[in-house]
């Protein structure tokens, strides 16, 4: 169980998670040269693009205080702004919409959890974080699929202008 506490063992996964983001962040690219227009009308298909650009990165040699403050600094970034899309979502919530808000949701409260658990050595920290970044990378290519084939099946009306 050390493992979950020792950020030195986690090498490999932060490459491979290093690798599917990079990957990913190139189809985002792809994705929204494609459909410009629909991504950027709506406030929504802005915040799914952009939520697939965070790639999370340890820098090596950090000890496990350090990556504890990162994860939870970033954690909790991205658990606010989960918060701050909820507007943008309930005016036109769709069954796909909702999904992909509740997985953000629940990977970025796993985030801060898992942070607070390296802190407190407690409670599978690292295997958490892990947990965590395995579903927002799932969620991200769900979401990318959505840019790339279904935009126009998923939208998502904007809140009306006030």
């Amino acid at each position: 169980m050390e493992a979950a506490y020792s950020p030195g063992e986690w090498v490999n996964f932060a490459i491979g998670l290093a690798t599917a983001s990079g990957a990913l962040t190139g189809l985002v690219f792809v994705a929204v040269s494609l459909h410009a227009a629909d991504v950027l009308g709506s406030a929504f298909h802005r915040r799914r693009a952009e939520s697939t650009f965070v790639i999370l990165l340890r820098l090596p040699g950090q000890g496990r205080t350090a990556v504890a403050v990162e994860m939870l600094l970033v954690g909790t970034v991205l658990a606010y702004r989960t918060a701050r899309t909820w507007p943008v979502l309930r005016t036109g919530l769709s069954r796909e919409a909702a999904m992909s808000y509740m997985a953000g949701a629940i990977a970025h409260s796993l985030i801060v959890l898992g942070a607070i658990g390296l802190l407190a050595r407690a409670g599978g920290g690292l295997y958490v974080i892990a947990a965590a970044l395995i579903l927002a990378l799932v969620r991200a290519l769900s979401d990318i699929w959505i840019l790339f084939t279904g935009i126009e099946e998923a939208a998502v009306t904007d809140p009306p202008p006030r």
